[in-house]
């Protein structure tokens, strides 16, 4: 059931996208936001290929459109890079989330949670080459940044210090620290996030792996069967 409600959120994203390219023919900011919302969607379900091509489709629109790169690119660009880094894309992956966090921190309008989103995409790409200190150092400064803002009970906050606790679990042999974070990082997500979310299995995923370095065989047993419940595609929960 839960798979269908994803399809049903694709399909009419598909649909808006192409009723957007037949009614606006030239490049148009709303075709571009279209299709990002889309990339999310996709994202939302575990469909790194679809995830990216729209995201990078949206983060190229957005380019075209304004003589200097703006905001809207650089977000764009930043999920683009973070959908590649998924399909394991890496150097590329990494180029476009650095290029995307320089774009975004010349803005002089920034917003946090987009900024600590940029930071988080970017740490995980080093997450996914072995750069625990690198992916540490992202994810605190995005925390901090949100924590600061009185944004510690949102999606961006959760997603971060899942991260943090995955990279905190790879380089500590006390898994205290990460199961702290991962268990932070849930609760909050089961506040914000829909019951079936990409994100919320990954965090416990993560949460049984941190269990299970720690020999604490039935908590990671526990963490680890929930995320097989989901009727999701969840190709990876790294």
């Amino acid at each position: 059931m839960a798979q269908g409600l994803y399809d049903k959120a694709t399909e009419l994203g598909e649909q808006n996208v192409r009723m957007l390219k037949k009614e606006i023919i030239e490049d148009h900011e709303y075709k571009a936001k279209a299709m990002l919302s889309l990339a999310h969607a996709y994202a939302a379900c575990g469909d790194w290929e679809q995830a990216w091509k729209n995201a990078n489709n949206s983060a190229g629109m957005y380019k075209r459109l304004y003589t200097t790169p703006g905001p809207l690119y650089a977000i764009a660009l930043s999920d683009a890079a973070y959908y590649n880094a998924r399909r394991a894309n890496y150097s590329y992956a990494k180029n476009d989330a650095v290029k995307a966090l320089e774009l975004y921190s010349e803005q002089n309008d920034k917003n946090v949670t987009a900024e600590s989103k940029i930071l988080s995409n970017l740490a995980y790409t080093h997450f996914l080459l072995g750069e625990y200190t690198q992916t540490k150092d992202l994810t605190n400064k995005a925390v901090s940044m949100l924590d600061a803002a009185g944004a510690k009970q949102s999606a961006e906050y959760a997603s971060a210090l899942s991260l943090l606790a995955a990279a905190t679990s790879r380089t500590q042999s006390d898994q205290n620290d990460a199961i702290a974070f991962a268990t932070t990082a849930l609760g909050i997500q089961n506040k914000v996030l829909p019951p079936v979310n990409f994100d919320k299995a990954v965090t416990m995923a993560r949460l049984s792996l941190a269990h299970m370095r720690k020999t604490d065989t039935s908590k990671a047993i526990e963490s680890g069967t929930k995320v097989w419940q989901y009727g999701i595609r969840y190709t990876s929960c790294r």
